[in-house]
């Protein structure tokens, strides 16, 4: 009897100091919480976790989860967020600041009903009705429901122009039809915060929109440096490169800013785009953080090389209906799938229900492969017909992409040239290529079927350079003797040995480099970097001014230029630099340090400036420019 009267009172003891511990805890973090010490909250949290558990008992589950909630809001951790928004909604409504967080990252991610919740969590009780209100207006512009958009924003102004909140400004300006109209509401905003990112990322929008995407990747660039831990600033970022068809560019921008805080649907962009160049989903020493090998991103990076897509395994995570819709990459690698096993009438049945949000991804790509669908079904491109004013960018778009465009509206050679790779085993490649989609690509091709004589020669040289950039140059090597004997085919496996090391791939250049074509230019061109890197000056100077097209051209003129630079005959170079002073990196460079060594600061200061505006990303340009800069004494 003593011994049970014993345990009896121990385990109330030990209850005891459990609830003495518990609300120690939550007394502690809730002070933590009020200071705004978001850390030292979420380390007494995870201490208690670790020491004793969470709470089982309903009214401490929710104050924890409240607790954990505000910590994560004030950290920044979407994925925490995201993850206590799933569980209970309503924590959305304690913060409006972080459900306003939540509401973008959930409209960016595609969660409609999500954003809705969120919402009208606050519908009538806003205490940022501004915010909210600007909010919608930017999701109904980006949608091109400038009309509502107008509505809502005269809500705060009563329909009448000329206010002076920087927030309201912005929304004037991207809804201005009148270019004279929003070039005035900008300069306002502009006097008002130069360095405003909101201010930046709308100015990058409208440039791109126009197209004058140089400038809209300086202020792309600019808004995330204004305001470097937003998330949704790098999505927009790494969004304009997609677009703009830079795949390797778009993800490592996404790459850098990802951590165990950013919100699952950056870590699936990745993955997936990882997998289109045709790198590993994550490299070995990268990782992915442990809370989301169950989730969709764990499951996405875990398909084997070879697969696409594994129906039982997606449907196995239980995941809610709506995700197959809302997110684009299930779409696709299910699309892919399909194309890989042959069934291209399944594959035009899927192409024909893309949600909105899959097909806005790739759109040139989605319709090239729809019109393959339909010449493989024995119609013509001409019956697809091409949308006004179409999906595909043709200015210094890929060849695929015209020859595509020019099918649709019934072009005859066009057609005669699209119908037998559309009907041909090289079908997706042709197409998958034109995108910079490597990965698919190459897995698409097979081994033999594009060393064929009557494949056209761009998509064996895209080939061979897709295998390269995937699968090694050792492959593209062995690969590359496969493929029938041209001049393009003989200049690709040759730049090929020369970046292995073979010691037979300068004979095969210099051969190639006696051509007058176009094979012959490459390959002098290459040949001469290649000696010039090594300080063979005197043979690459002979290579170039023996072929009339390379010393003709930029790229040979800045190759002489440091010829005589290697001799110490500065002023020969600057002459040959100064016509490339905005055409050559290269030779505005070097005339930007000289004219900074001679006292010129102005000249030096436009010239990098220049530089600057074409590679904003790049950090001796930045540091040159601060120099100049300093040396000036103002800005």
């Amino acid at each position: 009897m003593s011994s049970v009267l014993s345990n009896v009172g121990k385990w109330w003891w030990r209850d005891a100091a459990a609830r003495a511990a518990l609300t120690w805890t939550l007394v502690a973090t809730k002070r933590s919480v009020g200071d705004s010490r978001w850390e030292e909250a979420r380390a007494i949290l995870d201490y208690q976790a670790r020491r004793r558990g969470r709470p089982a008992e309903p009214v401490a589950v929710r104050r924890w989860a409240e607790l954990e909630f505000r910590a994560a809001a004030g950290l920044r951790d979407f994925a925490a967020m995201e993850a206590l928004f799933a569980r209970y909604p309503e924590l959305a409504g304690l913060d409006e600041e972080a459900a306003l967080l939540l509401w973008r990252l959930a409209r960016a991610s595609g969660d409609d009903a999500a954003a809705v919740t969120i919402r009208e969590l606050w519908r009538g009780s806003e205490k940022m009705p501004l915010a909210w209100i600007c909010a919608e207006v930017d999701v109904l512009w980006a949608s091109d429901r400038c009309e509502e958009a107008k509505s809502l924003l005269a809500k705060v102004t009563d329909g009448s122009p000329g206010s002076f909140e920087l927030p309201i400004l912005l929304r004037q300006a991207m809804l201005a039809t009148d270019g004279a109209a929003r070039f005035e509401e900008l300069a306002i905003a502009y006097r008002i915060d130069p360095m405003n990112a909101d201010l930046r990322g709308l100015r990058a929008i409208l440039q791109e929109r126009t197209g004058q995407t140089a400038q809209a990747r300086v202020n792309y660039v600019a808004a995330l440096a204004a305001d470097p831990g937003n998330q949704l600033r790098r999505d927009d970022l790494a969004s304009f490169y997609l677009r703009q068809g830079d795949l390797a560019t778009a993800v490592r921008t996404w790459r850098e800013g990802l951590d165990e805080k950013s919100p699952d649907y950056l870590w699936v962009r990745v993955v997936f785009w990882r997998r289109m160049l045709g790198v590993p989903a994550l490299d070995a020493a990268e990782g992915l953080p442990a809370v989301r090998r169950a989730r969709f991103v764990g499951w996405l990076a875990d398909l084997p090389p070879d697969r696409f897509w594994d129906e039982k395994g997606y449907l196995a995570l239980n995941l809610p209906d709506a995700h197959a819709q809302t997110e684009p990459s299930v779409f696709w690698l299910r699309l892919l799938e399909q194309i890989r096993g042959g069934d291209w009438a399944g594959a035009g049945d899927f192409i024909s229900s893309a949600p909105t949000r899959a097909a806005s991804i790739a759109p040139s790509l989605l319709a090239s492969l729809r019109t393959t669908v339909a010449v493989r079904q024995g119609k013509s491109p001409a019956d697809v017909g091409l949308a006004s004013p179409g999906p595909f960018p043709l200015a210094g778009a890929h060849r695929w992409w015209w020859v595509t465009a020019k099918a649709l509206r019934g072009g005859r050679e066009a057609i005669a040239e699209f119908t037998p790779v559309a009907m041909g085993p090289q079908a997706a490649s042709a197409a998958l290529l034109a995108a910079g989609w490597n990965g698919p690509a190459v897995a698409l091709a097979g081994w033999s079927s594009a060393s064929t004589l009557d494949t056209p020669g761009w998509i064996r040289l895209g080939l061979l350079e897709a295998r390269r950039m995937v699968r090694g140059t050792l492959d593209a090597l062995v690969w590359g003797r496969t493929l029938p004997e041209y001049p393009e085919t003989d200049y690709a496996v040759a730049a090929l040995k020369l970046s292995a090391g073979r010691s037979d791939a300068v004979s095969d250049l210099r051969q190639l480099a006696a051509d007058e074509g176009a094979t012959g230019y490459a390959a002098g061109l290459l040949l001469a970097t290649w000696l010039m890197e090594r300080d063979h000056v005197a043979e690459a100077t002979a290579l170039v001014e023996s072929t009339p097209a390379l010393a003709a051209a930029p790229e040979g003129v800045a190759l002489l230029a440091r010829a005589h630079l290697a001799a110490g005959r500065k002023d020969e170079a600057s002459k040959l630099y100064a016509p490339l002073a905005e055409i050559s990196l290269e030779a505005g460079a070097w005339l930007a340090r000289e004219a900074f060594a001679k006292g010129d600061l102005d000249n030096a200061r436009w010239l990098t400036e220049f530089w600057l505006r074409q590679y904003p990303e790049d950090t001796q340009l930045r540091a040159n420019l601060a120099l100049v800069v300093a040396a000036q004494g103002w800005n």
